[in-house]
């Protein structure tokens, strides 16, 4: 198993952006306590588009 290069705690706006943003370039792993049909519920949410995350997903 490869180690990421980048790993952020929290699925918030800005460090969803940013992980975005840093994954064409780098190893990057997103740590979040909630499900993700849970994120994108707080109004400011709908920056974060869920398929960032269906995309990011480590395949098995």
């Amino acid at each position: 198993m490869n180690p990421y290069e980048v790993c952020i705690i929290g699925a918030g706006l800005a460090v969803s952006v940013l992980a975005h943003n840093l994954a064409p370039k780098l190893d990057v792993c997103v740590v979040e306590r909630r499900r993700t049909e849970e994120i994108g519920i707080k109004a400011c949410g709908g920056g974060v588009h869920k398929a960032w995350f269906e995309r990011a997903r480590p395949k098995p």
